[in-house]
């Protein structure tokens, strides 16, 4: 999953930005005390029996790290800098930060991946969706295209112009089959287009 999302604002549907939270193991009971009692994190339970609980820390919602006092020696700035994104719906999803542009609403939101992608098109029944606007518009150009390069240092031929795609996009090669027919093309092209313009 990319680490840039843009998904769908449940408050305007606007174009909305979406940001991993930080997520660390809590190893001591009394550090655990620390993160229930504080409003900038979430203490997450245990996902299986032997581990530990962990602490989410949602970038821009709240106080920065740097104005966070007196966190657990375990658990320094420069530790929680250095933290991965958590995912925590078996790649499906996350919590994080999302960030409307239309709206300018900011808060804490739990991930429904694909559910969540602003730039997705129904067709017969199915969903084809893209990350963000980068990978919506290497989509839209692929499904446009007669001669379907998959992104393997070339480019996709438009006849007036030639686009180049840096390096290998795995996810053209995934695109189910529904999506690639001529019939497709259209209204797949126009919903994408329609999606891609400026908000």
């Amino acid at each position: 999953m990319a680490s840039d999302l843009d998904i769908v604002c449940d408050k305007c549907g606007g174009l909305a930005q979406f940001k991993f939270a930080l997520i660390r193991a809590i190893t001591r009971k009394t550090d655990c005390m620390y993160f229930e009692r504080s409003r900038d994190f979430l203490v997450l339970p245990a996902t299986h029996a032997g581990s530990y609980k962990r602490a989410a820390y949602f970038p821009d919602v709240g106080n920065s790290l740097e104005n966070i006092s007196r966190l657990p020696e375990d658990h320094s700035i420069e530790k929680w800098q250095s933290s991965k994104s958590g995912f925590t719906l078996d790649g499906q999803g996350g919590l994080g930060v999302m960030t409307c542009t239309r709206c300018h609403q900011r808060r804490r939101h739990d991930l429904q991946w694909p559910d969540d992608a602003y730039f997705s098109v129904d067709y017969r029944g199915h969903r084809l969706w893209a990350y963000n606007r980068a990978y919506a518009v290497k989509l839209m150009n692929y499904i446009r295209s007669n001669e379907r390069r998959k992104g393997i240092k070339g480019y996709i031929d438009r006849g007036d112009r030639k686009i180049e795609i840096d390096g290998i996009d795995n996810f053209l090669h995934r695109i189910p089959k529904v999506f690639q027919s001529k019939r497709a093309r259209h209204h797949i092209v126009n919903k994408l287009k329609k999606k891609l313009q400026p908000v």
